[in-house]
């Protein structure tokens, strides 16, 4: 049996070698309670030594001291209560300037004796000047001339018993008019016309001159002038 000399606990299993409550080292009951005895001198007795590393007597669990948790409480109410007093100073500050600077002036009057208010007026703003557009300019509606009316070809016929067909009518500026005039093979044709400097022939001129076709022969003025113009043409046939 092994005993343990720190708790005093006993063990009946000899192959422990330590403690299963505090860990020191087991001691033999039978060797820890024997005593050596010498003759001639003083009687000894042997005590098993403590493990190095290890108390005779249990550690006992320190808790930390009361004194420390109250001075802790005490300085974080003190805190929190300084935090509270400056939010409030700094909120009446705010609360006082915004007062102040939304009050309407005072002005007293002395003729009456009596006090009146003035209601603030907050400094209006002037107006930006926008440049002025520039205007547009009127548009002048332009009457459109009048133009005369006709056929752009016209078909000339001789009397019986005669080799000329004269015409007279008004032309557009810038148009141009055909006459058609029946014909033989190889017969002569001449043509004038008249008009002043407006009216000529399609291939320049005022006057012309060739030999004609079997079938339709074909004659062209032209107005190179600006306004309409009134001509006359003759074309004779040999």
């Amino acid at each position: 049996m092994k005993t343990c000399p720190s708790c005093g606990s006993r063990y009946t299993d000899d192959t422990l070698l330590f403690c299963l409550s505090d860990g020191s080292r087991l001691a033999d009951e039978t060797s820890a309670g024997e005593v050596t005895v010498v003759l001639g001198e003083t009687e000894t007795v042997a005590r098993p030594r403590a493990s190095s590393g290890t108390s005779a007597h249990p550690s006992q669990p320190v808790g930390p001291p009361a004194s420390r948790t109250w001075i802790a409480v005490l300085v974080t109410a003190v805190g929190m209560l300084g935090l509270f007093v400056l939010i409030a100073v700094v909120g009446f500050f705010v609360w006082r300037n915004l007062g102040t600077q939304g009050a309407p002036p005072i002005s007293e009057n002395r003729n009456g004796g009596s006090t009146t208010t003035t209601p603030y007026s907050s400094p209006t703003q002037r107006p930006t000047a926008t440049p002025a557009k520039p205007s547009p300019e009127p548009t002048i509606a332009r009457t459109p001339e009048p133009r005369a009316n006709y056929r752009s070809t016209t078909r000339l016929t001789m009397g019986k018993g005669s080799y000329s067909a004269p015409f007279s009518g008004e032309i557009n500026p810038g148009d141009t008019r055909t006459f058609v005039l029946a014909c033989r093979s190889g017969q002569s044709l001449s043509a004038t016309v008249s008009g002043g400097p407006c009216v000529t022939f399609s291939g320049g001129g005022t006057s012309l001159s060739r030999t004609t076709t079997a079938g339709d022969n074909s004659v062209s003025v032209i107005n190179t002038c600006t306004q309409i113009t009134r001509f006359s043409v003759r074309i004779s046939v040999i």
